[in-house]
């Protein structure tokens, strides 16, 4: 009952964060950069060529005129030559070759389809053919090299969803499929092939939609949305090869940052703004992402703050097609892995449902529904090529054993384990029998022969413990690595078991005390820790010759009794856990 009272309560607060929730950010923070020569808002900031420059907008107690250049290997400004024709609102970017444009806006008291270019090497600036539809509160970014002109408000006041193209090598535009829904006052961001318009203004009000726009096929697809609409922030691909998107109008918007995961169509909330702003500047340079300037209800700001997005070598691949928690993973020998059982979005709702992810094809499969439906259950591979499901809960703890043929797609029931228990850890020794240890039955662990299909007690661990995880090392010991204790918090105690001696023996203890995390072994023998309890990110790895535990690349994103499997690639998969919504695989990609 203590285990069945202890998941619930889990549950219930997991089951609250279906929605929208902050993604937690770990180191990624947020810290001061030297600030702009002039407060300024209402402006665009470009990086070219590891600078970034600041140009014209609302400069507080100048013209408009004024454009100065910021390095960051020194983290100062310096002021460069001034843009012929002052403007706020209007769309830049860096072209192909080399130059800065600067295209419509606002003037003094008019729209604007100027365009003019500002070459960093002369320190000077050309006017360019104007833009085809005057306009101002435009996004700009530029695509094979060409500059896309994007939405924006027409000399009407009409909001527009007109898209023109700029060619800096021929001097002329060009006119291109139009934005689904016209705006003003968005942002726009191009990464891999793709122009990303995100948010905005409508006649509406402001919009968390985002689309995408492919200029080989002049079409655009919707992706996901922004999780807070707004207008007048600024948006700026990362080093990690995100989208940022970063303040904006609105009292409660000025200090939130989000970002787009290309690859799993997803958007993450991370690190606040320390100022709260809108109409700012962003730029991305060093591997650091800058918000510039902006305003906010104190008036304009020189403010500039720096923010070092974690790069690491996870990278999202898929999502779960079924969102849930508490399920079991196992790889099978036709290059699938098996996600089987768990817990739905429902606190009574134990599931039967097993789905196979293809990390080849990167796509998922159901297959055959394990017979009878649990959570917090384990799985291991036999020597047989089928995948057993062990244990569990549902709700009261289960010693239910059944075996899943991944050749005929079918399900047996085999002998029971002497002892329910949920919250268990199982792998597959080198002598061909599946270890079970702990769980909510404490310390106790026994052994399956699935070839005899026979159960056999062997010795119990040192530490009883629940909520660990198991993986067999290249030296043939099974390695209990943390959990906690009954019902303590985590612990970090790693005991290595010996299946020819039937003895037990203390390795050393994880670095980061933890339970709910995933233990896999990798194929170079060393011994994966990944994730844990509550969302963590941590990711340690075990080498048994030296008895010692380092640190690797944290996850993307913080996991929860997550799963982890060795695709048919090679590489370590880590899945799902209960607070990773909607429920995503990442992958370690050395």
């Amino acid at each position: 009952m203590r285990c069945g009272k202890r998941f619930l309560m889990w549950l219930l607060i997991w089951t609250a964060c279906l929605g929208w929730g902050q993604i937690a950010s770990g180191q990624e923070i947020w810290g001061p950069a030297a600030p702009m020569l002039v407060r300024r808002a209402a402006f665009t900031a470009v990086a070219l060529n590891g600078n970034i420059y600041a140009i014209s907008g609302n400069v507080i107690n100048g013209t408009g005129r004024e454009v100065e250049v910021y390095d960051p290997a020194s983290d100062a400004w310096s002021p460069v030559a001034q843009i012929p024709t002052p403007r706020v609102y209007y769309g830049a970017a860096a072209g192909p070759d080399g130059n800065i444009y600067v295209i419509g806006g606002s003037g003094l008291a008019t729209l604007l389809d100027t365009v003019e270019a500002y070459d960093p090497i002369a320190d000077t600036w050309s006017a360019k053919a104007p833009m085809p539809t005057p306009r101002f509160l435009l996004a700009a970014a530029e695509m094979n090299g060409k500059i896309y002109a994007l939405g924006g408000r027409l000399a009407s006041s009409m909001v527009s969803d007109k898209v023109e193209v700029y060619d800096p090598m021929s001097d002329t535009w060009a006119t291109v499929a139009p934005l689904p829904v016209g705006r003003e006052g968005l942002a726009a961001a191009a990464v891999n092939g793709k122009i990303y318009a995100i948010g905005g203004r409508t006649p509406a009000g402001q919009t968390r939609r985002v689309d995408a726009y492919d200029p080989l096929t002049d079409t655009w697809t919707p992706v996901a949305s922004m999780p807070t609409p707004r207008a007048l922030m600024a948006a700026v691909t990362g080093p990690d090869g995100m989208i940022y998107v970063l303040g904006g109008e609105g009292s409660d918007i000025g200090q939130i940052v989000e970002r787009y995961d290309l690859t799993l169509d997803l958007w993450q909330t991370v690190a606040s703004l320390p100022t709260a702003r809108a109409s700012l500047g962003a730029a991305a340079a060093g591997g650091s992402i800058y918000a510039i300037g902006g305003a906010n209800l104190f008036g304009g700001v020189d403010v500039v703050e720096r923010f070092e997005p974690e790069l690491t070598r996870w990278t999202g691949v898929s999502r779960l097609p079924s969102p849930r928690g508490g399920f079991a993973v196992a790889a099978a020998p036709n290059g699938l892995i098996y996600v089987i059982g768990g817990q739905g979005p429902g606190v009574d709702l134990y599931l039967r449902l097993v789905e196979a992810y293809d990390p080849i094809a990167n796509t998922w499969t159901r297959v055959a529904d394990m017979p009878t439906e649990r959570t917090l259950l384990a799985a291991a591979l036999g020597p047989d090529g089928r995948i057993y499901a062990i244990g569990g809960q549902n709700p009261e703890a289960r010693n239910t054993v059944e075996a899943y043929d991944p050749a005929t797609d079918t399900w047996s029931t085999r002998a029971p384990m002497p002892t329910a228990r949920s919250l268990l850890a199982a792998a597959t020794g080198p002598d061909g029998r599946i270890y079970v240890f702990g769980g909510s039955s404490g310390d106790t662990a026994e052994a399956y022969d699935p070839i005899a299909d026979a159960w056999s007690t062997v010795a119990p661990m040192p530490t009883p413990r629940w909520v660990l995880s198991a993986a067999t090392g290249s030296d043939g010991r099974i390695y209990a690595i943390g959990g906690s204790l009954i019902p303590a918090p985590a612990v970090n105690t790693v005991e290595a078991y010996d299946p020819l001696t039937d003895t037990w023996a203390a390795a050393a203890p994880l670095p980061t005390p933890r339970q709910g995390m995933a233990a896999v072994a990798a194929p170079d023998g060393l011994i994966w820790a990944i994730g844990g309890e509550f969302n963590l990110r941590t990711v340690e790895v075990y080498d048994w010759v030296t008895n010692v535990w380092s640190p690797v690349d944290r996850l993307r994103r913080g996991r929860h009794r997550p799963g982890a499997a060795i695709g048919v690639d090679g590489r370590i998969y880590a899945i799902g856990g209960e607070f990773d919504l909607p429920f995503t695989v990442e992958v370690y990609v050395p």
